[in-house]
């Protein structure tokens, strides 16, 4: 368990530590992140709360500042989009419930799950 930095990316922090990488490279996951959007369009716009163009511009952030909470990485919405991208589950807990996720692919990766509270 970690206590990612609270500056607007923590949970982008939080994705990539579960994925054994720093925090500091939260900017990488959020590249991905937005890749995978822009690649599966029909697919979130089905899935997504928000549509796919507002679902963009909220996780595309493109300086190291803190970011206002328009662009915090909104769940459970992103689940999908995080299990598809990295091919693991995700598992999402909140004081308002809990929430799994789970990649598309028939075999996902053999890595440890991404749990994010």
């Amino acid at each position: 368990f970690i206590d990612a930095l609270g500056d607007g990316h923590c949970g982008y922090r939080s994705i990539a530590v579960s994925l054994g990488q720093p925090e500091s490279s939260w900017f990488e996951i959020l590249q991905d992140l937005v890749k995978e959007v822009e690649k599966n369009k029909a697919l979130y716009s089905q899935v997504l709360l928000k549509s796919v163009d507002e679902t963009i511009i909220s996780i595309t952030w493109t300086t190291q500042h803190s970011a206002p909470k328009t662009h915090w990485m909104s769940m459970p919405s992103m689940g999908p989009v995080i299990a598809n991208q990295y091919n693991r589950p995700v598992f999402f807990y909140s004081s308002l419930g809990s929430h799994s996720f789970f990649p598309r692919t028939p075999h996902p990766h053999s890595s440890p799950s991404i749990f994010l509270a």
